[in-house]
């Protein structure tokens, strides 16, 4: 596969009614699904046209649509700062986007605060792109899975992905198959799970030269193991400092409070989750029922805002 491709060849050129029609429809629905329509430069503009002027799509699939890097940064534009409801983005096998479209992600990643997954598999990204990823990893509290299998990230980009995990705090799924990694990437991978990072719960290193299976491997799926059987404990954690804040407010658990002058009392404990994002006990918190301390089945925290091992 070619690394650090992606320039432009010539201009965005034409795209057919047809292919109109098909983003017009898609873009109306929460999952927009365009995968394997060659629609190219041209459409991947057209698509970020139709992404300003709409709050419904959620998750936007454009996998092997022939898009470079002139259609990577007109989706940048429109998802950078104008779009907020995106979860999902995957622009996987679109080969030509490669470092320069790597870039522009990067900037949307800086950016952009609703973003959860993208996906760039396959898509010619090299040590340069991994890089600028890496920078705006340490910048992003949204990001919960990347993937960026199948490029030629080497051992560079591996030490600049490395360096974001000692830094990110929502990142739990990175995904690095077939990506020329050797022990040295690996090693420096390991490094920052081992010193500063207690999220990431999936890192998927298959199809490398990875050789060092008892030093490297096994110690990093250990790592892995310990941040996600960590996250409940942590919850927990988090629920309890919310209740605190809220029981300056009131005595007890039973008793209410009463939010505004003239308001309504509630119940503290229906205050705390109901506000939980507009408490300042952390950076960030998405309200779920282990906050509240009503831990189901199948029901996980997914914030990724607390006190990491320090290096």
């Amino acid at each position: 596969m070619a690394a650090g491709g992606g320039e432009e060849e010539g201009g965005v050129g034409e795209l057919s009614d047809e292919l109109r029609a098909r983003i017009e429809v898609e873009v109306g629905k929460w999952n927009a699904n365009i995968n394997k329509k060659n629609i190219g430069d041209a459409g991947a503009v057209y698509v970020a046209e139709k992404l300003r002027g709409t709050t419904v799509v959620e998750e936007l699939a454009l996998y092997g649509c022939g898009i470079g890097a002139v259609g990577a940064r007109a989706l940048v534009a429109s998802l950078g700062e104008h779009n907020a409801t995106l979860r999902l983005l995957n622009l996987g096998r679109n080969k030509s986007i490669g470092d320069a479209g790597a870039q522009a992600m990067a900037e949307m990643v800086k950016k952009n605060t609703t973003l959860e997954k993208l996906g760039l598999y396959g898509c010619g990204v090299g040590p340069r792109g991994a890089r600028a990823l890496g920078e705006a990893l340490q910048e992003n509290d949204s990001l919960k899975e990347i993937y960026l299998g199948a490029n030629d990230l080497g051992g560079e980009g591996a030490e600049a992905l490395a360096e974001a995990l000692r830094w990110n705090e929502s990142l739990k799924e990175l995904y690095l198959s077939d990506c020329e990694l050797t022990d040295v990437g690996a090693s420096a991978l390991l490094s920052a799970l081992r010193e500063s990072n207690s999220t990431l719960t999936r890192l998927n290193l298959g199809e490398n030269d990875i050789k060092n299976y008892d030093e490297i491997i096994a110690p990093i799926e250990a790592l892995l193991d310990e941040n996600y059987a960590v996250r409940p404990a942590l919850a927990e954690r988090r629920a309890r400092c919310l209740l605190f804040c809220c029981l300056k407010l009131a005595p007890s658990a039973h008793e209410h409070v009463v939010p505004s002058v003239g308001a309504v009392p509630v119940p503290v404990m229906q205050y705390a989750v109901e506000h939980a994002g507009e408490m300042h006990v952390a950076k960030r918190f998405e309200v779920g029922n282990e906050i509240a301390g009503q831990s189901s089945s199948g029901v996980r925290s997914r914030s990724a805002s607390f006190a990491r091992r320090r290096r």
